[in-house]
């Protein structure tokens, strides 16, 4: 298995990536310590690298290696920015993946937040009518 780190900016914060590549469709992407299961398409097309004749294309700068979570860890984020109207879950529950764990309102529309994988709730971090924005923590999970 081959190992790629990059820095990455994404909507104004930085982010340190690992992108571990088993050579199939399936992906293990560490973003922060936190551990994603991606799924790569194949693509459309061929992808170019956008970049002047005669000029190099930027490589991406290593960075220092950094303690990953247990497989199976990690931390449920908010999606989008809304209110949390219902909780499913409590610390200590065993999840499967695709579990509901709450309910997220946004724009008058419900959203199921789903766990990604299994694994034990070890700390759920909101409560019912608490407003989140993207990106804040409402479950940790722990592998």
């Amino acid at each position: 298995m081959s190992s790629q780190r990059f820095r990455i900016a994404l909507e104004g914060k930085s982010f340190q990536v690992l992108v571990d590549d088993s050579g199939s469709d399936l992906v293990q992407v560490t973003v922060d310590g936190e551990i994603f299961q991606v799924q790569i398409e194949p693509p459309e097309q061929a992808a170019r690298p956008l970049a002047q004749p005669g000029l190099p294309i930027a490589q991406p700068a290593p960075l220092p290696a950094a303690a990953p979570l247990a497989l199976g860890g990690g931390k449920v984020r908010a999606p989008m920015p809304g209110t949390i109207v219902q909780v499913k879950v409590k610390p200590g529950d065993q999840v499967e993946a695709g579990q509901e764990l709450c309910v997220l309102e946004a724009m008058k529309m419900n959203n199921s937040i789903r766990a990604t994988q299994p694994g034990q709730v070890a700390e759920v971090c909101v409560v019912i009518k608490q407003s989140v924005q993207h990106g804040d923590v409402l479950i940790v999970l722990s592998g």
